[in-house]
């Protein structure tokens, strides 16, 4: 790609550590540590506007994942300390309106990255690895990764996920038990043979601070 060919359409100042972003069609929601969340409308790229500002409480929110009309939301529970998934319905973007707390097991490690995949909910969860919740019952099953879990994504029934200096990890999800299955595992040490490290491991944890959102044209 020629790098030259890409212009920023705009920008969004975002007040606090803004920690992640989720998009579902015309929506965006830009997540912040501690400032709480914010939905924009995104119909038009050069010019995104603004639906709803939600404060954050003393909770702090870590990860977001927008399904249809459901916002995902991770933090950490200033209450107790564990770490929730809030679940938001936004079928009406310009007034959220808060469903509570997802009904199942609390998680014990910071909820780096949200991901769905058929009724179930994708934790990437650091060292605690990648934990499956049910969305209906509640159930929870986890693998736990080599190292920590930071992000994923999800084709059909196979989840592969980003796991820090443990590699990329590809996670084979039962359909019929529900319960995921590790499959196969590359290791960070076989992508590294053939490279230099010191060029290519500062690459692998970089911090996700953002502080301004910005739309470009491919």
């Amino acid at each position: 790609m020629n790098s030259q060919s890409l212009s920023v359409l705009s920008t969004i100042p975002v007040a606090g550590n803004l920690v992640d972003i989720a998009v579902n069609g015309d929506i965006l929601v830009g997540v912040t540590a501690n400032s709480g969340y914010c939905i924009y409308s995104i119909s038009n790229p050069e010019s995104p506007v603004q639906l709803a500002e939600i404060a954050s409480t003393s909770h702090e929110l870590l990860s977001a994942f927008i399904d249809g009309a459901k916002l995902y939301i991770g933090f950490r529970n200033s209450g107790n300390g564990n770490y929730d998934i809030d679940v938001i319905d936004i079928s009406n973007p310009t007034s959220p309106q808060s469903m509570g707390i997802l009904n199942a097991s609390p998680l014990t490690q910071p909820i780096a990255s949200l991901h769905v995949v058929d009724r179930s909910l994708i934790a990437f969860a650091g060292s605690q690895g990648a934990v499956l919740i049910n969305r209906d019952s509640g159930g929870v099953d986890s693998i736990d990764t080599l190292d920590f879990a930071l992000a994923g994504k999800t084709v059909n029934n196979t989840v592969y996920v980003a796991d820090s200096f443990g590699g990329l990890q590809i996670i084979r999800l039962d359909a019929t038990a529900g319960n995921p299955q590790m499959r196969s595992i590359m290791t960070v040490s076989q992508q590294l043979n053939s490279m230099s490290t010191t060029r290519w491991l500062p690459l692998i944890r970089r911090p996700r601070i953002h502080p301004v959102l910005r739309f470009r044209l491919f």
